[in-house]
């Protein structure tokens, strides 16, 4: 019940935000991401205090964007991602309740709600804005970039302990496919920009930071190094963002 009321409140609140177009759900989609693999670093490490403060700044920058996307949800679609997004919220932040993982740190009952509603709002946006059909090429990297690193996070910085969480929710993919079509993605944009220097000059970052962690990546059981995948993984994440 205290569900439907959140969301029959968020909906009323987030009735007046603008829709999204496709570009501004791509970057959320990112932002997500992002947001999750903060998460689960800050869950890895309950120590690092600027990781926390880190989340509270990304959540923040995240929500009106969010509410965006919810607001252009309509029927059950829209009630499932109102009550996903208070329930993303209250996991983090806290609420009736709940003390909030931002605060209290690692809990199994708010990891799990958390980890369920962000699945979901990402499966939401997935569905409403054909991202499983990226624009370009470009799109389609940043995509995967940010995907290939949420679910390695999640899988060797789990509070789990566990490798049980490998694949994409969204595609069901795992870490060596995405691996592999990563590979050929890079290549393709190294043959793509190589007139242009400035793009030229952010895609061989790219490449020699995927080329520096892939093996990581795809060797996570027995190269468990998130803080290493996190920082250069995000470092990818952020170049091509650049070069949308």
């Amino acid at each position: 019940m205290i569900r439907k009321t959140l969301g029959a409140l968020l909906l009323a609140t987030c009735g007046h935000a603008a829709a999204i177009d496709h570009a501004a759900a791509v970057r959320l989609v990112v932002d997500l991401q992002k947001l999750d693999t903060g998460t689960t670093m800050m869950l890895y490490d309950e120590s690092d205090m600027g990781t926390r403060s880190s989340i509270e700044q990304q959540l923040d920058a995240v929500i009106p964007a969010l509410d965006a996307a919810v607001a252009d949800l309509s029927g059950d679609a829209g009630q499932a991602a109102q009550e996903n997004r208070a329930t993303l919220v209250r996991a983090l932040r806290g609420g009736d309740g709940s003390a909030g993982m931002l605060n209290s740190g690692y809990d199994a009952q708010a990891f799990a709600e958390y980890r369920t509603a962000l699945g979901e709002l990402l499966n939401a946006l997935n569905a409403r804005h054909a991202l499983d059909k990226p624009a370009s090429q470009e799109e389609q990297a940043l995509l995967l970039a940010a995907r290939i690193v949420a679910v390695y996070i999640r899988t060797a910085g789990s509070p789990f302990g566990s490798y049980s969480d490998t694949n994409d929710a969204s595609t069901g993919d795992d870490l060596a496919s995405m691996a592999g079509r990563m590979d050929t993605l890079v290549a393709a944009l190294e043959k793509k920009h190589t007139a242009n220097a400035d793009k030229s000059a952010i895609v061989r970052r790219v490449a020699t930071k995927w080329r520096f962690i892939r093996s990581t990546v795809v060797k996570y059981t027995q190269q468990a190094t998130p803080t290493i995948v996190h920082r250069h993984g995000l470092d990818i994440v952020e170049q091509l963002t650049r070069l949308q």
